[in-house]
């Protein structure tokens, strides 16, 4: 039987499409926890800059952060 890291998604991406609260956001911490990289799209800049720095200063599979690197955001209008 598989270890902890059977459900790892290290050096996988995942994309959220609307990451920027909610659902989306939730999704977004989950991947990131389980450390994939991730990118969060979104039509607000201004939330996207704010899902950015919760996400990445609170977000890290073995702390409290995880690297701004490992999160990248796209604002689409």
């Amino acid at each position: 039987m598989a270890g902890p890291d059977r459900f790892s998604l290290g050096g996988q991406y995942a994309l959220v499409i609307g990451g920027t609260s909610g659902i989306g956001r939730e999704l977004a911490r989950g991947f990131l926890q389980a450390g994939a990289r991730v990118v969060i799209a979104g039509s607000n800049q201004a939330k996207l800059d704010q899902a950015l720095a919760e996400l990445g200063s609170r977000m890290g599979p073995s702390s409290d952060t995880a690297p701004t690197s490992a999160i990248s955001t796209s604002c689409m209008r």
